[in-house]
């Protein structure tokens, strides 16, 4: 069985995919596994003035994770990082005064080492890649309900393109580290210039059609 853990892209990216098991657990950044901390009002958005703002320990995937009864016939998939490149990373950058070859491999890092220390009892283990981001127009809506997720995206279509391969880069580094498997959906579903494909979109930011996902777990020999 494959359990897949984290924001949307959990669910959206194995839809018609047969025996998965989606543990969705809300809009959940990467940077709120990676630390393990999330604001104390739950707030969405990255507290870019840290000394000011009020932290609690937070453990949504690993109660999620705990919650599953695994074995080692299951396989269990985390994704997360979509909404960070999309909405909150070209800021923390700005704010940081870093670039992002400097801040994403730590992130990247962090998140796996979180991922890897999950009590999975013996299921076989992945991250999912980060997916291509989706073009401007295709990235928020003025009638979705608004949200700190549903705003104009922080950067152009090249920018947030290249920080998504970077930041992919650096997981498929960190999983390889650490024994996980990584899941690479991306590189099946970006066109040339690194964004995600509209016919495999769901007109949105998620990926909608499986051949993708199903492509990568085959590769990984788990399909």
């Amino acid at each position: 069985m494959i359990h897949t853990y984290g924001d949307s892209h959990a669910y959206y990216t194995f839809v018609g995919v047969p025996g998965v098991v989606v543990h969705t657990l809300g809009p959940v950044t990467m940077r709120r596994i990676s630390t393990g901390r999330t604001r104390k009002d739950r707030s969405l958005s990255y507290a870019l003035s840290e000394a000011a703002t009020e932290h609690v320990d937070d453990t949504v995937l690993q109660d999620a994770v705990a919650a599953t009864a695994l074995g080692p016939a299951d396989l269990v998939i985390v994704s997360c990082g979509e909404g960070d490149v999309r909405c909150f990373l070209k800021p923390q950058l700005a704010h940081d005064h870093v670039t992002a070859e400097a801040y994403l491999p730590a992130m990247a890092a962090r998140y796996v080492d979180r991922v890897a220390a999950l009590d999975r009892r013996g299921a076989h283990t992945g991250v999912l890649s980060v997916p291509p981001p989706a073009p401007y127009e295709r990235s928020w809506s003025i009638a979705w309900p608004p949200s700190q997720l549903n705003v104009p995206p922080a950067g152009g279509d090249a920018e947030r393109a290249y920080f998504t391969r970077v930041l992919n880069y650096h997981l498929a580094c960190a999983c390889a580290a650490r024994g996980l498997l990584y899941v690479d959906v991306h590189s099946r579903c970006a066109d040339a210039e690194g964004l995600l494909i509209a016919e495999l979109s769901d007109g949105g930011v998620h990926i909608v059609n499986p051949t993708g996902v199903q492509a990568a777990l085959a590769a990984l020999g788990m399909l």
